[in-house]
């Protein structure tokens, strides 16, 4: 289950697609316009109903990537609730949330911020960056067909 409507969770729901895994993308009412896709759900993902509908039961992973931490806090404590098994990724948008949302039992956070301010300062020391990273600090995507 997939929960978000900015750019990290658009870009992660593409790559989820890309690769072949199945998931469900849960939306937000004031979303814009859904991005196509056989496995869209629109609802306030903060409530037990719609992660019943996404299916919290039998999902493998949650990720609570919206914008707003604290929807994020929620989002992770109410699947946690509903599946205590279900790894659950949660996304920060600042370093001061990770410890939070760790206190609110989140398996994993994620802090692109704090990820990329680390690449940045390893490039400035002239830190090797892994092959699989060198595509995206071009300025290309990779052709994973031809590697």
């Amino acid at each position: 289950i997939l929960v978000g409507d900015g750019s990290i969770a658009r870009n992660t729901a593409k790559e989820l697609q890309r690769r072949g895994i199945v998931f469900v993308h849960v939306l937000s009412p004031k979303a814009p316009t859904p991005p196509a896709g056989d496995r869209i759900l629109v609802g306030d993902a903060t409530s037990e109903a719609v992660l019943r509908e996404a299916g919290i039961n039998h999902a493998r992973m949650v990720i609570a990537a919206q914008e707003d931490d604290g929807e994020n806090a929620f989002i992770v404590l109410g699947a946690k609730e509903l599946n205590p098994k279900v790894r659950v990724m949660a996304v920060a948008s600042s370093s001061l949330s990770i410890r939070r949302l760790k206190l609110a039992r989140a398996d994993l956070v994620f802090s692109p911020v704090a990820v990329g301010s680390r690449l940045l300062a390893d490039l400035v020391e002239g830190t090797p960056i892994s092959k699989e990273f060198q595509d995206l600090l071009e300025g290309h995507l990779p052709n994973r067909e031809n590697p």
